[in-house]
């Protein structure tokens, strides 16, 4: 999986995905998805697309002023209280980098 790159104080885009299994995007209709880091961030996530499993984690300033490599995921909680992770192997590679404006 590519790492994703943020820079230190970025707040323009958030981190999308696709959340699929099986080769096939997740229906995410009346289901609730949070986001989850290494670094101990947390949150809700949005739901954009929810018949394509597409999501989105908005990102505050703060959010990211520590520098290094992390792991993500984002999982989803039925409506019969089951959680499943996603991705389903692995976590998603994110790397915090210093901006040359030193932002933040």
């Amino acid at each position: 999986m590519r790492t994703l790159v943020i820079k230190k104080g970025d707040t323009g885009e958030g981190i999308v995905a696709v959340l699929s299994r099986k080769g096939k995007e997740e229906n995410l209709t009346g289901k609730t998805v949070r986001f989850y880091m290494s670094n101990g961030i947390e949150g809700y996530a949005q739901v954009i697309d929810p018949e394509n499993g597409k999501v989105m984690y908005p990102i505050e300033d703060t959010f990211f002023n520590e520098l290094g490599y992390f792991q993500g995921e984002f999982k989803v909680t039925y409506e019969d209280g089951r959680v499943l992770s996603f991705p389903g192997e692995g976590f998603i590679p994110i790397r915090i980098i210093e901006g040359v404006g030193n932002n933040g």
